[in-house]
């Protein structure tokens, strides 16, 4: 490795410290003096080099700050500078602090499968928008992606990346056949050689995609020959027989991206995104049987838009052929006014040979800069984009025309259906009203009635029973029971009930806290009173009502046994009495568990602590100080029992303030970053608590490992 060179200054840029050292350079933390913002500084060492290898290494700069200037996207790492001065090259990048998915592979640390969810789904954005940019990344794999102090993830390095605009010379494009990439997570078609688009990043997705799930890689083998083999040849075993906490569901995503056939992959960086948010849901994966029309942002239609996407998927197949020139018609109404060229190549490509076609291509060409083959005199581009115009116009009004005539045939078609059911219908009821004049069995029901209503005068006039009467007596009583059973049911599923509520009201309150909003932090927080003192009060009910179950259940079995014995004294055989079930052993209401992560599960956010679940909830311990249930929860904690120890310091985060509230964040955070037993590790809620405690005034360093 070349010798480090001492620098204090390079450019406009002062040197700090060195935060790492490769085979051909140095990275350094540096402070923009001009824009006052800490930068990452990446150098080369030319003269450690021979003279086609620092070539080389200066072109790759060059490349990866011409690609990465061209994207501003939160999830991809931005380049602000790149020059020479002296021997050293270098490029100024956005300063990240955080750590390389690497770092988490090599550890074996193990992430939960909503966490994967959110950090590939951030992935496949940021790749999504470098494929839309004409930018392959060629080189995806673990050291190349970050994820900052806040869980974000950045997408680094294109110092590799190709860009694929037609309207770029050959001599910035890699040369055919060259093969680049890291070996375990390049492609079938990066292996061989062939020419390579989008679908080979969704493979390297797919590969860190696998090792999330199985906790290995999926090709492994001795040199880079022997994992090219196995990329070209074998199948790796599916992640679910690997790990069992992960389902089916997600193989089945894998298989996809893992495909050996790029045509048989996701075709968009975004659809693996979309899958994998399908199966973490319990949805199986959508089967492309027709065409896929992709839709614009607003477009109208009746086919629901996928989850915060920009467009709307709907298949050719499920719209009737005589609605194609509405849709049409739709689209364009939708992308006219707009200024994305992509809208109407989209447009072209849907509808070629479309009203709007010919205006839809030039359109697409002004946005894009592009000169038009007819642009060598203004005025004749002019008559013909009129011409183009006029003719649109007329070939949509011929259309509307034509839609406003099938619109008019169906009312008509349907107008008369109705009249036919209509005439039906009465013809139904007239059959009706002349059925009973004419039916033999009203002799009869005269008979039955007559009989019903001497039975019930006779029952009405006979003289009391007092046996019948303390049977019916104590049937009633049985009825109550059964009342008060029921009503111990209900009371406990309203207890769960503003359990969950409870559990909602904390998770807003969490939330205000992460916004800084004080005035809704105080409104959320008086509402989370409110509903935790109802939840108190119905469990307090609750175990009332179970009391008087029990006593009832009791009573009951006396009041069956006696009804049983006046019924055989009678004569008679005992009639089976309602029988009163003894009160069930009350069901644990639902969990209130640690408030659900937000959008972005391992993103900074505030926690709001919950009680462990029993049958009630938990003990009232206001005239409880928070000082003293702290120096509990550190005893507890010395004493090794870590479970309850925990829940003590997350009511005390919840319900204290101040320093008491600020040191308990922090134990518990420390808790959930090295894991202990009965509380599980977890890196993101760990940085929720840290922040919780910053918010009552206790300092905590800045996290640098899970």
């Amino acid at each position: 490795m070349p010798e480090t060179p001492d620098l204090k200054r390079i450019g406009r840029y002062d040197i700090d410290r060195i935060l790492g050292e490769g085979a051909m350079g140095v990275v350094y933390e540096g402070n923009d003096g001009r824009l006052h913002r800490k930068v990452a500084i990446k150098t080369i060492l030319k003269s450690a080099l021979d003279s086609d290898s620092a070539k080389e290494y200066s072109m790759r700069f060059a490349r990866e700050a011409q690609a990465v200037a061209r994207l501003n996207h939160p999830n991809i790492v931005q380049v602000f500078d790149f020059a020479e001065e002296g021997d050293v090259a270098y490029i100024v990048m956005e300063m990240v602090r955080g750590r390389e998915l690497k770092t988490f592979f090599d550890a074996k640390e193990r992430f939960e499968v909503k966490e994967v969810v959110h950090i590939m789904g951030e992935l496949c954005e940021a790749l999504h928008f470098a494929h839309e940019a004409n930018i392959i990344h060629r080189d995806i794999k673990p050291a190349n992606v970050m994820i900052d102090s806040q869980g974000r993830v950045k997408l680094t390095d294109f110092g590799v990346a190709r860009v694929t605009d037609p309207d770029r010379t050959v001599a910035d494009k890699t040369q055919a056949g060259a093969i680049v990439g890291t070996p375990a997570y390049m492609s079938p078609e990066q292996i061989q050689g062939n020419p390579i688009d989008r679908r080979s990043d969704i493979f390297s997705a797919g590969v860190i995609l696998y090792e999330f799930l199985a906790g290995a890689k999926p090709f492994i083998g001795t040199g880079a020959w022997g994992i090219a083999k196995k990329i070209l040849g074998e199948e790796p075993p599916p992640p679910s027989t690997l790990n069992p906490l992960v389902s089916p569901l997600f193989d089945a995503v894998v298989a996809k991206a893992l495909a050996k056939n790029a045509d048989a992959r996701y075709q968009t960086a975004r659809e693996l995104g979309y899958a994998l948010k399908r199966a973490f849901d319990g949805l199986p994966q959508i089967e492309e049987v027709e065409k896929t029309v992709v839709l614009p942002r607003g477009f109208a239609s009746a086919v629901p838009a996928g989850e915060g996407d920009a467009t709307v998927l709907r298949t050719l197949a499920s719209v009737p052929a005589q609605h194609t020139k509405a849709t049409e018609l739709e689209f364009w109404r939708s992308i006219k006014d707009g200024n994305d060229p992509a809208d109407f190549d989209l447009y072209v490509q849907q509808f070629p040979s479309g009203i709007y076609a010919a205006l839809a291509k030039r359109r697409s060409a002004k946005l894009r800069g592009v000169a038009t083959e007819d642009s060598e005199g203004k005025a004749r581009t002019q008559e013909q984009e009129r011409n183009e115009i006029e003719e649109a116009a007329r070939r949509e009004a011929e259309a509307r025309a034509a839609l406003a005539a099938e619109k008019a045939d169906m009312e008509a078609a349907l107008a008369k259906r109705e009249a036919e059911f209509l005439e039906r219908e009465a013809a139904l009821k007239k059959r009706e009203a002349e059925g009973p004049k004419k039916s033999p069995l009203i002799p009869v029901l005269a008979t039955v009635v007559a009989v019903v209503i001497g039975i019930g005068l006779w029952q009405a006039l006979k003289p009391p029973d007092p046996m019948a009467e303390r049977v019916a007596e104590l049937t009633r009583l049985l009825e109550e029971s059964k009342q008060r059973e029921a009503e111990l049911v209900q009371s406990r599923q309203r207890e769960a009930e503003l359990l969950k509520e409870l559990e909602v009201a904390r998770q807003r309150e969490a939330e205000a806290l992460k916004s800084g909003d004080v005035t809704k932090q105080r409104e959320l927080a008086e509402q989370t009173k409110q509903r935790e003192a109802a939840a108190q009060k119905q469990a307090e009910l609750t175990r009332q009502r179970e009391a008087e179950a029990k006593k009832q259940a009791e009573a009951a079995e006396l009041r069956r046994a006696e009804i049983a014995r006046l019924q055989a004294e009678s004569g008679r055989r005992p009639d089976p009495a309602p029988r009163v079930e003894p009160p069930r052993k009350a069901p644990e209401p639902a969990k209130v568990e640690e408030p659900a992560k937000p959008a972005d599960p391992v993103k900074l956010a505030a926690v709001a602590p919950t009680p462990t679940p029993t049958s009630s909830v938990t003990p009232d311990t206001s005239l409880v100080s928070m000082d003293t249930l702290l120096q509990r929860a550190i005893v507890l904690e010395r004493d090794g029992k870590t479970a309850e120890a925990a829940r003590l310091l997350r009511q005390v985060t919840r319900e204290g303030k101040g320093e008491a509230a600020g040191q308990a964040a922090k134990r518990y955070g420390d808790m959930l970053q090295k894991g202990a037993p009965g509380v599980a590790r977890d890196y993101g809620e760990a940085l929720r608590y840290y922040e919780i405690a910053r918010l009552n005034g206790v300092d905590v360093p800045v996290a640098k490992s899970r």
